[in-house]
């Protein structure tokens, strides 16, 4: 099961109307969800047609288009953990009432894939993102959250409708305060000691009885 894969199916059995990609890249996962409106923005770099998404980042897409709401928004741009806990801020303000944020590259398959830089010789690179999800994950109590076992680790960011418009925002100082001291003291040795409890990791047969 593909990324595309879990925003379809989300899509379908939430009846969802509208769709907001960040990280574009070359279009991939883009071209293949199934919705009736979607738009996707990426900082430019290895697009290879910039006519088909925003070029810039989450905050000037919004300065521009502040009246925004999406269903459901799909996070895989930046995979520093900085980046992503501001693209994930922006995405709540954005978010409708019954939204969800998926996440890609929350479950790095092991300690070279979740660094900070590219390692030569891994297929992949997840970065950091593990690091953002459990933060939100720990300080949110109004989203549900877990991750699906696949393609990298998909993070389901599910808006608890009962308490969208209650649970207060932090400052943005105290959000830098939080985060800087949440990422110096994770490590991937806790993660991958507990990565099923700290994730709430589930299987795809899981999620697909869950989507229905």
């Amino acid at each position: 099961m593909n990324r595309w894969d879990i925003v379809n199916r989300i899509i379908n059995k939430e009846k969802y109307h509208s769709y907001f990609e960040i990280g574009y890249g070359t279009g991939l996962t883009f071209e293949k969800i199934l919705i009736d409106r979607k738009i996707g923005i990426d900082t430019g770099f290895g697009v290879p047609d910039k006519t088909k998404c925003f070029i810039g980042d989450v905050q000037s897409f919004f300065r521009q288009n502040p009246r925004e709401i999406f269903d459901i928004i799909f996070i895989d741009g930046s995979h520093l953990f900085e980046d992503v806990l501001v693209d994930a801020y922006a995405s709540l303000d954005h978010l409708s009432d019954n939204g969800t944020i998926v996440f890609h590259d929350c479950n790095p398959p092991s300690k070279n894939y979740q660094k900070r830089k590219y390692v030569r010789g891994y297929p992949g690179w997840n970065g950091d993102v593990w690091k953002a999800f459990l933060y939100l994950k720990t300080t949110r109590e109004d989203l549900n959250m877990f991750v699906v076992d696949t393609d990298y680790g998909c993070g389901i960011a599910k808006r608890k409708a009962e308490l969208a418009k209650s649970v207060s925002k932090n400052t943005d100082i105290v959000r830098r305060i939080s985060a800087w001291i949440f990422r110096i003291r994770n490590t991937y040795e806790n993660l991958e000691k507990n990565r099923t409890f700290l994730l709430g990791l589930i299987t795809t047969k899981d999620f697909e009885d869950l989507y229905r």
